[in-house]
């Protein structure tokens, strides 16, 4: 699934300011004012009078913990919304990667803030249209003219883009984002529905609506979908939502997957690829499918191209353990592999897969000791496989008597060895054992350094 750029949304400020699991800031851009002023607990002018650190308890049961935060106090100079005291305190973090607000002493700024349930603290950040009062004009004008004229409704807008592959200036290829024209809206709410339509920027607006609830529900045409086909949007008087749609090519790959013996083969993992080499590399798996008890898989959104499907069918899709490279049809050299061509917006049907047998399974065991002979319990065996471009490895624990055992398919020979980490933080590594691709594995002894 081709990616594409997404609108801000207090959704996505909430968790990406304030999850105490994030450890990485990404905005999208904030808000419009008439959306931003509606969606936060408190919004006012004030002049940063003092900061301190504070800890704060956050999470319940085992994920109970306490979370540094910055925490600033402003002398409220113009209360907007939610605001009562002369001086509040607000919460940000402390920079960087976690999204916290540069405020500077004695720095004048609208804050936009969001409250936390729990703890009813105020917090805010730079995924919010805080900003310096010198630069919150749009701001402070939409909030002046909420008290000027009668009622004039809400409304309800957004864009409507398409992820498409382009060529540019030297010819190379890149993903790209393009309006979708002529791509009709509904919004229902308040007992009525509204209809729009996307202009030749993909941009679409409703006017005057009361306020309230509303569902959106975008019709694309056959060849173009979307995740999201209806979303749920809220406005206030005199407010606004920002709701786009982000669509991919419609192009579908469906069938059935049948096992050697014609029965229908179910866990088979299939992924699908640009058949060209270069192309694999630069834009990766197109996409993935694991079939249904029928032996039935779909792939969908795939944008036009030559593609190839590489099959994993041991029925553990999401096992590690290394398995025999195979592509479509049962040739192990992506070269070699059927392809299959799709144009835009088709859906090629029944397209039927018939797997060979299964390859024998082997059980590799062995023993790992210290130079000594003293078994190392717990100590762990990384291993590989030596099949070129096969990234898939795994890893065993040694027991209390030094043993471990893993299994490995018929026809994949391996690399095994095991490294203990120093005090200092540098490692020790064993011996390598090779495991044959054929025949008896017989007994492996791992001798690894003392650290």
């Amino acid at each position: 699934m081709n990616t594409a750029l997404k609108l801000f949304s207090f959704l996505l400020l909430t968790l990406v300011v304030f999850s105490v699991e994030a450890r990485a800031c990404s905005c999208a851009g904030s808000a419009p004012p008439c959306e931003a002023y509606w969606r936060a607990s408190a919004v006012f002018v004030g002049q940063v009078v003092g900061v301190s650190n504070v800890r704060v308890e956050e999470g319940e049961g085992e994920n109970k913990h306490e979370q540094g935060w910055r925490a600033f106090r402003f002398a409220v100079e113009r209360p907007l919304r939610g605001v009562a005291d002369a001086y509040v305190e607000v919460l940000t973090g402390g920079g960087g990667g976690d999204c916290g607000y540069g405020f500077e002493r004695g720095g004048r700024y609208i804050i936009y803030a969001y409250r936390d349930e729990k703890t009813q603290r105020l917090y805010t950040g730079i995924c919010s249209r805080t900003q310096p009062v010198a630069e919150a004009g749009e701001d402070l004008r939409y909030i002046d003219g909420l008290s000027q004229g009668p009622p004039a409704g809400g409304a309800i807008y957004g864009q409507v883009l398409r992820a498409r592959r382009e060529k540019d200036d030297e010819g190379s290829e890149r993903d790209a984002s393009v309006p979708v024209s002529g791509a009709k809206i509904e919004a229902a709410g308040k007992g009525k529905t509204f209809r729009a339509e996307t202009d030749a920027e993909g941009k679409y607006r409703f006017g005057g609506l009361p306020p309230g609830e509303y569902v959106l529900k975008l019709d694309l045409p056959k060849t173009l979908m979307v995740n999201e086909p209806e979303r749920k949007v809220r406005i206030d008087e005199r407010g606004c939502a920002v709701a786009s749609f982000y669509a991919d090519e419609n192009g579908r790959l469906s069938g059935r997957v049948f096992d050697a013996a014609g029965r229908p083969a179910s866990r088979v993992s299939l992924q699908l690829s640009a058949a060209e080499s270069g192309e694999q590399s630069l834009r990766g798996p197109v996409g993935y499918a694991t079939t249904d008890a029928e032996g039935r898989y779909e792939v969908k959104g795939i944008p036009p191209g030559r593609y190839i499907i590489r099959i994993r069918f041991d029925g553990e899709p999401t096992a590690s353990r290394p398995f025999p490279v195979l592509y479509h049809e049962n040739v192990t050299e992506a070269a070699r592999a059927r392809v299959v061509q799709i144009s835009e917006g088709e859906h090629v049907e029944d397209y039927d897969i018939r797997l060979p047998p299964l390859p024998g399974e082997r059980v590799v065991s062995g023993v790992v000791v210290w130079p000594d002979g003293q078994p190392a319990a717990g100590v762990t065996i990384s291993y590989t496989s030596d099949i070129p471009n096969m990234l898939i490895g795994d890893a065993a624990t040694a027991d209390e008597a030094g043993r471990f055992s893993f299994k490995v398919y018929e026809g994949i020979g391996m690399k095994l060895s095991v490294s203990v980490n120093r005090a200092d933080g540098s490692w020790v590594n064993s011996n390598i054992a090779n495991v044959p691709a054929t025949g008896a594995v017989g007994e492996i002894r791992i001798v690894v350094p003392r650290p």
